[in-house]
């Protein structure tokens, strides 16, 4: 799983990316006081509200501080390479960051977020999604300044994403005229949305598909809505280990991803908040496969699905898929003469997640 071209990863949050020794060690680089990495990482399956409650808020100086999220974006793009992930889509915006001394300008964040993201080394595609949180007050002024600046910074700003915690549906039908506005104005913009992620929250597939989205973020609930997911051509956003370290699905076994894709369903995995607990897209992979019995060519039919559900430009699109598909057809080729003892596998680099969880032995 760590050498199979994995296509995307769709639904990162930036603000999720940094494991606790990442935050702690980019923090200390630039004067911010030290902690304990386990205050910032959850480590084994627990509330959502552990999550929500204690490790983001606990986070805010770190994740608000513009050189240590942007050394955070660094470290995510060497993991994304090692383990072949070659397009992401990150949820992060210019908005409300801040040294210990003043407000960082949106101007300022653009340059950097641009002189770090082309940089050739990387070898990762990446384009940015602003992230809105739902619960804000003021979250239709955010959806509309959000559209309106990914739409003059679309070259590196592709779409807007909308999270949070669910507390029904009510908020998604409030936001719906506000929606079908924006994507007259923005066409061009890509809208995705979280739905279904919590239990409380048992309508909220159906009303998102109400909205003018593409593809929903975790959708738990989607199979009883396989056939709109279909007809609408809304890819969901899957992340097993997300919805089972936040306590939303109780087990790997009980997570739906199986029934939505033996649906039909168009299903892309994502890393979610990989850092949190230490994952990484080669785990989701793993997990998919040696617990909820995914075969083969579902996992190439997941690869594929996150490109053609990507937000990027259709001919970059397209160009991505004919490369894809090459390099799935070269990697079944390579593991062929690995079985055989022909040529050795690539020794794989186990993250703290695999170690604590998947009995997978380093090295």
């Amino acid at each position: 799983m760590f050498a199979l071209p994995k296509g995307a990863d769709l639904h990162v949050h930036l603000s999720g990316c940094g494991r606790g020794e990442d935050w702690v060690r980019c923090g200390e680089a630039v004067g911010m006081p030290g902690t304990r990495a386990e205050r910032l990482e959850i480590r084994r399956p627990g509330p959502a509200t552990a999550f929500f409650d204690e490790i983001v808020p606990t986070l805010t100086p770190w994740r608000k501080h513009p050189e240590v999220i942007l050394s955070v974006l660094e470290l995510y793009l060497h993991r994304a390479l090692r383990e072949n992930v070659g397009y992401a889509e990150i949820l992060t915006g210019p908005f409300g960051y801040r040294t210990a001394d003043a407000a960082v300008p949106v101007d300022y964040m653009v340059r950097r977020y641009r002189q770090i993201l082309r940089r050739a080394q990387w070898g990762v595609r990446v384009h940015l999604l602003v992230n809105v949180a739902r619960n804000a007050a003021d979250v239709e002024d955010r959806l509309r300044r959000s559209a309106e600046f990914a739409a003059r910074h679309d070259d590196l700003w592709r779409g807007v994403q909308l999270s949070g915690v669910e507390e029904g549906d009510a908020d998604l039908v409030r936001l719906r005229d506000v929606y079908d506005g924006l994507a007259l104005r923005f066409p061009k913009l890509g809208w995705a949305v979280h739905a279904g992620e919590s239990s409380s929250a048992p309508n909220a597939v159906r009303t998102a598909l109400s909205l003018p989205v593409t593809r929903i973020g975790h959708a738990l609930g989607g199979a009883a809505y396989a056939e709109a997911l279909r007809r609408g051509r809304v890819t969901v956003e899957s992340s097993p280990i997300s919805n089972v370290m936040l306590g939303y699905v109780r087990s790997w076994e009980e997570h739906p991803l199986p029934s939505l894709l033996r649906s039909g369903v168009p299903v892309c995995l994502c890393t979610d908040n990989p850092g949190v607990w230490g994952a990484q897209l080669t785990d989701e992979f793993f997990v998919a496969v040696q617990f909820l019995h995914v075969t083969w060519s579902e996992v190439v039919e997941m690869t594929v699905r996150s490109i053609e559900a990507a937000f990027c430009v259709p001919e970059e699109k397209r160009v991505r898929l004919a490369a894809h598909v090459t390099a799935i057809e070269r990697f079944v080729m390579v593991m062929e003469q690995w079985v055989v003892g022909a040529a050795e596998p690539p020794v794989p680099v186990v993250s703290p997640f695999a170690l604590r969880h998947l009995a997978v032995p380093q090295g």
